[in-house]
């Protein structure tokens, strides 16, 4: 199955993406992806392979902190008062694999495909 998702502008991105910086600057940073209002953690950069691709490696993310959130709930969904103070524990996992970057409107990423 191949999923395509949008991952978050960032500054380092588009400098590496328009040459302004070394593809190899993006080593040790994580990517996120997002869907809607959704941030989904997805992995931290290992690696590079030419100049428009990343090698990440998997993550898992858990929220450490819940007991201190403060949230009202309400309408669609709750929201958070304090938001800004989540504190995440990030752990690799799983095989790293590539990530092609490339800009139309939206950076995006495919899963590998699965069989």
């Amino acid at each position: 199955m191949t999923h395509q998702n949008q991952i978050h502008h960032t500054k380092a991105l588009d400098a590496a993406r328009k040459g302004e910086l070394a593809i190899t600057a993006l080593i040790g940073l994580y990517i996120n992806r997002s869907c809607g209002t959704d941030c989904i953690p997805v992995g931290r950069v290992i690696g590079t392979k030419g100049t428009k691709t990343l090698i990440l490696q998997p993550i898992e993310s858990k929220l450490i902190n819940k007991e201190d959130l403060k949230f009202n709930v309400g309408g669609f969904a709750a929201h958070c008062e304090n938001q800004s103070e989540q504190r995440y524990e990030h752990n690799l996992v799983g095989e790293p694999f590539e990530f092609k970057i490339y800009k139309n409107d939206h950076y995006t990423w495919k899963e590998p495909e699965t069989k």
